[in-house]
């Protein structure tokens, strides 16, 4: 079964309403992937507790754009997105990463076309304090980078596009030892919104997550709030990984 398939029956198993706000938490026996984080939580009202790493694998949480908003997102569709996260370590280590991946174009081998990386400690200047809730966003002075990995030839740098200039129009990779490749992501639908942690430093990575929120351009917004702690995954939604764990999606319009 396709992720996005999985994904999708997984979502209407709790019976996510498309307008109405739900809080989903699933009884807990151990975490192979995540922990729950009691007692902490970002600092906006985002409940009580939060997601963590589990200091020994890497951590994944996906959640479908369809799943969010109800309706089909394109990359030019989205406004915004920012998360929270609280680590031991400084602004310049390694945290929870923000990946956006696009449906599936005739062609590709993978499940999906495109998967576009925001590490936050690529972010100019970061200011970001060991041991306290950071919230990391696509704009401002702050603003999250993104990397493509298959045409950027990097695991990202500190010169790659922000959020705004996607939207602005096609990127060139022509950094030293890139591609050359030169692509237009606008009119790429979003299949799948995700936060991961390294699989090559999770071990030891305790950093929570909470609080991600994506705002349309229509001025519809989505936020997945972080609950409790989670269940080891069926083998039928392994590639989920903790995508219903403790799991409240809430959406609203700005007025």
């Amino acid at each position: 079964m396709q992720l996005n398939q999985v994904l999708c029956a997984a979502l209407l198993a709790v019976g996510l309403a498309q307008t109405a706000s739900a809080d989903v938490t699933i009884d807990p026996t151990s975490a192979l992937v995540v922990n729950g984080a009691l007692g902490g939580s970002a600092p906006t009202g985002f409940g009580a507790s939060s997601l963590a790493g589990n200091g020994v694998n890497k951590g994944e949480f996906y959640i479908s754009a369809t799943a969010l908003f109800g309706q089909a997102v394109k990359i030019s569709d989205i406004a915004s997105m920012s998360f929270w996260t609280n680590k031991a370590q400084g602004a310049g280590a390694p945290d929870w990463t923000l990946l956006l991946y696009t449906a599936k174009q005739q062609g590709d081998s993978s499940w999906y076309h495109t998967r576009l990386n925001a590490e936050p400690y690529f972010v100019a200047s970061p200011t970001a304090t060991a041991g306290a809730w950071h919230q990391w966003t696509t704009g401002g002075s702050e603003a999250l980078k993104f990397y493509d990995q298959p045409r950027s030839n990097t695991f990202g740098t500190y010169t790659d596009p922000t959020w705004s200039e996607l939207l602005a129009g096609a990127v060139t990779w022509d950094g030293a030892g890139q591609t050359g490749a030169t692509v237009d992501y606008r009119e790429e639908f979003v299949n799948v919104f995700s936060l991961q942690t390294g699989s090559g430093w999770a071990n030891g990575f305790t950093g929570q997550v909470d609080g991600l929120t994506i705002t349309l351009v229509s001025g519809l917004s989505a936020s997945v709030n972080f609950e409790g702690n989670v269940i080891p995954e069926p083998a039928s939604l392994a590639l989920v990984g903790v995508a219903l764990a403790g799991l409240g999606v809430m959406r609203r319009r700005k007025a």
